[in-house]
């Protein structure tokens, strides 16, 4: 995955994604057939959601249906414009699945005279593969919809209940139950103790990546 992210996914200048040994260890564990769920906690601005939307992006091109959850309403569009989209439009691969699909529901448009078109929301793609934004704050966001891979960005700042719908990654977890390869990723700076991201962490094998001083060559977390 990091090698065809590398490849395929380029950065908001064009130019070629170099990807930092942090999300370069990040994405290759989106290989590993046995991980079902994968936890980031980490300090702000260190390309998080560019390694989420590579994510996003590798899932379509192996023709996953992908839940990509922001914290508010707001988040969503903006993010689906904003961010997904240009990188969207710039990963070959990804960028010829929508221009396929996009041509063919025009043809289903025109022989029944009903329009048929993704919304900024929901993408569907020639090989099969959707990506769907998704807000915490929404629990009708959850239903009737079915999922292989569900994202989760800058949890922290998710409700830790909907009322009766209880926590959102949980809500939202269970729409992966019916796939062959179920896969939570969920990736936040925290906000506290209590917050979704370290309680998750708390609950992982707590893996800490660690680097070298320029200095004195020192390794530390």
């Amino acid at each position: 995955t990091d090698e065809w992210m590398e490849k395929h996914v380029a950065l908001e200048n064009g130019q070629r994604w170099r990807m930092w040994k942090p999300q370069r260890q990040i994405a290759q564990s989106f290989d590993d057939p046995m991980l079902k769920k994968l936890v980031v906690k980490s300090s702000a601005r260190i390309g998080k959601t560019q390694t989420m939307t590579g994510a996003v992006l590798r899932g379509l091109a192996k023709g996953l249906n992908v839940g990509m959850v922001q914290a508010r309403r707001d988040d969503v569009a903006d993010y689906s414009n904003s961010t997904f989209a240009p990188a969207a439009a710039r990963c070959r691969p990804v960028a010829a699945l929508l221009r396929r699909s996009s041509k063919s529901k025009g043809k289903v448009a025109r022989l029944t005279g009903n329009e048929s078109r993704d919304t900024a929301l929901v993408k569907t793609l020639s090989n099969g593969a959707s990506v769907r934004f998704l807000s915490a704050e929404s629990p009708g966001d959850a239903r009737r919809i079915s999922l292989d891979w569900a994202l989760f960005d800058e949890s922290s700042s998710y409700a830790r209940s909907l009322g009766e719908e209880g926590d959102p990654i949980a809500l939202f977890s269970k729409r992966t139950g019916a796939s062959y390869r179920p896969l939570h990723v969920i990736m936040s700076t925290p906000l506290g103790e209590d917050c979704h991201v370290s309680t998750e962490f708390e609950l992982s094998d707590k893996r800490l990546f660690f680097v070298a001083c320029p200095e004195c060559g020192h390794e530390q977390t």
